[in-house]
Order: C-alpha cells, then sequence, then structure tokens
C-alpha cells in the first residue's frame, strides 16, 4: 500500500521496535483520538481513520538505511550480513546484484534473511532498505506539512472519548466540556503531513 495522500502522522521508522515501539506494540489503532503537542503549528487533537504501512509492498517509500559487507549470490534469496536490529521482514531491498521490487520475506537468524527474489550476481554489496515508516491517517483540523524535526508528544486515547457537556451558567450560551478518558504519552520522532 502506498503513502498515504490525506493529512497524516509519519512515524519515522516505526515499522521496527528498536526505532519505537508505538506502532509495533499496536498502541495506536483506528479510532484511537490522539492529542498532539510539541509541533509548534500543528498542536491538537486528531482521530486515526487509517494505519498504513508499506512492509512487503516494495515501495522503498520514506526513510531508508544502508547495510554494507552484504553476501549477496547469484539465483540464491538467501542474505548473509552483519548483525542489525533494524533489519525486519517485509523491508524493501535494493541494490547491486538485487531484482527491482524485492523485499524481506523472512528473517532466519540475526545475520541471515530470505528476500522475496533470488539475487541476479554475487559479490559483497552494500544493500538499502526502506518502507520502515508507519502512517497514521488524521482526521480533525487541518495540518500543514511539518518535517522540521524535535520530537512532539503523543497522548493516546484508546477506550473512545468520554465526555460530559453541561451548560455553563458563568457564560450566556456557553458550554463546559469535560473529558473522564485517561491518556497516556508518547513521544517519539513523529512528521505531520496534509
Amino acid at each position: 500500500m502506498p503513502q498515504p495522500t490525506k493529512q497524516h502522522l509519519q512515524l519515522v521508522g516505526g515499522a521496527n521496535a528498536v526505532n519505537s515501539t508505538i506502532y509495533t506494540s499496536s498502541l495506536i489503532s483506528i479510532g484511537d483520538a490522539l492529542k498532539i503537542t510539541g509541533t509548534g503549528s500543528n498542536d491538537g487533537i486528531f482521530t486515526v481513520t487509517d494505519v498504513v504501512d508499506t512492509l512487503s509492498s516494495n515501495d522503498a517509500a520514506g526513510t531508508t538505511f544502508t547495510q554494507a559487507s552484504c553476501t549477496v549470490s547469484s539465483g540464491d534469496a538467501t542474505i548473509t550480513h552483519s548483525s542489525n536490529t533494524q533489519i525486519i521482514a517485509g523491508l524493501s531491498v535494493s541494490g547491486t546484484g538485487i531484482q527491482t521490487d524485492t523485499y524481506i520475506a523472512s528473517i532466519t537468524d540475526s545475520t541471515h534473511f530470505e528476500m522475496s527474489k533470488t539475487a541476479s550476481s554475487s559479490g559483497t554489496r552494500t544493500l538499502t532498505f526502506g518502507d520502515m515508516d508507519i502512517y497514521y491517517v488524521l482526521k480533525g483540523r487541518t495540518i500543514s506539512d511539518d518535517s522540521s524535526g524535535g520530537d512532539p508528544t503523543i497522548q493516546i486515547n484508546s477506550q473512545g472519548d468520554k465526555m460530559v457537556a453541561l451548560g455553563d451558567v458563568d457564560s450566556k450560551g456557553g458550554v463546559d466540556v469535560w473529558s473522564t478518558s485517561a491518556t497516556s504519552n508518547y513521544g517519539s520522532k513523529e512528521r505531520l503531513y496534509s
């Protein structure tokens, strides 16, 4: 599935628990209410309408990283590499001797994985991996593109918001609203996109 075109929060490297446990521990789900602070221009409360990853899609989208000294053998789908916990199933794989639209089909152990296609040449290569970002499609006020970095705080309300609204006797026509739902704070490297 490709990156979303609707406004979304990009969890950089979020498909790997080494980078963030928000996605890998299923902390944010469709229907959750998110309160985002610390972004400056995009702080607000949003509802998650979709969770999109590009794993096993061979899109080579979003954030990428490289791994040097990978052993590739022509006609074989097995890759040998130095131990790297960022290498997970579903990431796209590219480099010399790697067929287009290839991704990691499975992890054998900490230094071997199987590709979805066989290699077309042999040798020691530097390979590029992608598709490790997670995208949360958001409904709420309009947000603007913001990839300035920083570590915004996300409060997650996964039980649905329990709210009470009462007429405010102190102001004519006003309404006081209280939320009884607890939230949890999470910080990570996120980017907001419209």
